[in-house]
Parts: structure tokens; sequence; C-alpha cells
């Protein structure tokens, strides 16, 4: 028997060979595969750990932050429509009384002018005269209004001057040629104020408009729609 069959049979009997072999075996196909599963494993979770690193890092580079500031509110209450009587007394004409809360509106909406707030008032009136006037005279206030026109208001005043308008009720002069056609003269005072200088003016409008009394309808307890509807509307300066 040769030497290397007796080293053989001397391993088996003591059992060496089996643990040489069993050892053999594992590091050639175990070991292999073990170090592939962890290296595979740190290598997901380092993935996981870049993924939410570069998250937090993003979130906190475009994170808006809320911070509180003291500010003063004007109030709030004068936002909504408020509800009051347009009578002094019992006595007044209602009809008539609407009538003149109406075209007195109509003209500080035509004459007056105020670029504060991103020209809120324009927006406003522009609103106003669109629903109360006839198409012809909508396009007239449009144009007076025009960055396209030269002398429009927006051209004129910029962002210097603002015109307020007084409109004197005591002016109100009306005539009837209808039943619902009516026409009416009403003179207002126009105030032109810029930091450093006021300039004011008196006027006179003369409107042409459609107006049906306030009427009540007892059987479907309800009133009627209201009609307003400038058809015409002149001003001249008073010298």
């Amino acid at each position: 028997m040769s030497t290397d069959s007796n080293e053989i049979s001397a391993d088996i009997e003591s059992g060496k060979f089996f643990e040489d072999a069993h050892k053999w075996y594992r590091q050639k196909y175990i070991l292999p595969y073990t170090e592939r599963s962890y290296f595979i494993l740190i290598t997901i979770v380092s993935v996981v750990i870049s993924i939410i690193a570069g998250a937090m890092f993003v979130d906190a580079k475009f994170r808006s932050y809320k911070v509180p500031v003291v500010i003063s509110v004007k109030d709030t209450t004068k936002q909504f429509a408020e509800i009051f009587p347009l009578r002094n007394s019992k006595t007044e004409d209602s009809n008539q009384v609407l009538m003149k809360y109406l075209l007195k509106g109509y003209i500080k909406a035509q004459e007056e002018y105020n670029y504060e707030n991103n020209f809120m008032l324009l927006r406003r009136n522009s609103r106003f005269i669109d629903q109360f006037s006839t198409d012809k005279l909508f396009d007239r206030y449009k144009n007076n209004i025009s960055s396209k026109n030269p002398q429009s208001m927006t051209l004129r005043y910029r962002k210097k001057t603002k015109r307020n308008i007084e409109v004197n009720e005591s002016s109100f002069s009306l005539e009837k040629p209808g039943e619902n056609k009516h026409s009416v003269t009403m003179l207002f005072d126009a105030y032109e104020v810029t930091p450093q200088f006021s300039n004011s003016s008196k006027w006179k409008a003369k409107i042409d408009f459609l107006f049906s009394d306030v009427k009540y309808n007892r059987k479907i307890k309800e009133f009627l729609p209201l009609e307003f509807k400038v058809t015409d509307y002149q001003v001249t300066e008073i010298k």
C-alpha cells in the first residue's frame, strides 16, 4: 500500500478526512454565496441610506418655513354688504329716493378715479356701469380708462392723482317724458388730489335712463324686478 493510501486511511479513521472535505465544500460552495449575500445586503442598505439622505437634503434646501408676523388689519366687516335705510323719513317717496341713490352711484362710477389696491375702484366701477348702462355707454367708459386712449383717466392721472366725486342730491331735477323713461340733471363737485396739491371743479350731469317703480305683487308675494338702465350720459363743466 502506498504512502498516500496509508495517509488517507489514517485520516478516514481519525475523521480528519471528512472534516477537511466539509471545510473544502464550505469554502468552495457555501462561503461565496454567503459573502455575495452580505455584499448585496450592504449595497441595498447603502442605497436606501443614500436615498433618505438625499431626500432630507432636498427637503431642507427647498422647504418654505411659515414665520408668524404681526400685521395691522382693517375692519373686515366693511368688506361685506351693508343694509341701511335710504329714506330719511317715511314721508319721502321710496321710488324717488332709490332713483337718486342709483343715479348718484352711477355718476361716481363714471367720474371717480383711484389707483390704490391695484385699481380696484376702476374694476368695481366698470362692473357697475356694465350692469346699468347700454352697450354704447359701457364702450365709452372702457375707452375713458383705456391705456390706448391718450386722454383717458388712466394716462392722465396714472398713479399720481385721485379723483373724488361729491354729488349734490339737492340739485336733483327730474323730467318724466314717458312712463319708464326719465331724464335728470344733477350737479357734482370733482376733487383731484395729489401728494403736492388739490384742485376742485364743478360739473353738471345730464342723464337719460329707464326706471320702473318698485312694485309688490300680492299674488306671488314678491317684489317685481327693478328696471334701471342709463341710456345717455353727458357732463359739462361749470365755469
